[in-house]
């Protein structure tokens, strides 16, 4: 029987809980609501959310039975974007923004994730 999980510690909580077992995602795997999640030891946890949440690398998810689960972020290839200034990094925001793109917005730059389609000038 899979673990059941429907709460979620942030990974900044005082916690300080031993996992039973990873999960390692990529960015776009840790956008649940309801789902079920392999483990790094061919187990199951099933997700069961009210509301979708968004994991943080880190965050623990707690099981029914007061276990917890950490969340690991998958190394994922990524473009790193310089601008030659704010204006030049603002106007890259928005074209990004325009192609509904997840981003990481920095102050010196912008991170992406590399992809078929992904061209940068």
């Amino acid at each position: 029987m899979p673990y059941r999980s429907t709460e979620i510690l942030p990974n900044d909580s005082s916690a300080s809980r031993t996992p039973i077992d990873i999960v390692v995602l990529v960015h776009d795997q840790r956008h649940v609501r309801r789902k079920l999640l392999h483990m790094q030891h061919d187990d199951v946890v099933m997700i069961d959310r009210k509301e979708p949440v968004q994991l943080a690398h880190g965050d623990l998810l707690l099981t029914e039975t007061g276990e917890t689960i950490e969340v690991i972020a998958a190394d994922e290839a990524l473009y790193e974007v310089t601008p030659k200034n704010r204006l030049h990094l603002m106007e890259l925001a928005w074209h990004l923004g325009n192609r509904h793109l997840p981003v990481q917005i920095e102050e010196a730059r912008i991170l992406i994730l590399r992809d078929h389609v992904s061209t940068i000038c």
